[in-house]
């Protein structure tokens, strides 16, 4: 892929892309989202990423474990 300013990118820069829906309860009265959600979203594109029957990345009956989950600006 040709070097690209971070300002210049677009969502077909990316190979993979997963949604999800933002839930009203994911959000507080002035419409935040809370900061707990963005593990779920992450936990999202993690299980579609690792188990796309199209293009699969682990072996049949594999599992995978997240230990740790932070923010590098939370240690």
């Amino acid at each position: 892929m040709p070097e690209t300013k971070q300002e210049n990118l677009t969502y077909s820069d990316f190979p993979f892309q997963a949604y999800d829906k933002l839930r009203y309860g994911d959000t507080d009265r002035q419409g935040h989202v809370n900061n707990a959600v963005f593990s779920t979203f992450l936990e999202t594109g993690r299980v579609e990423f690792l188990y796309n029957p199209d293009n699969p990345l682990t072996s049949e009956g594999a599992s995978f474990v997240i230990a740790n989950l932070n923010h590098p600006s939370c240690n």
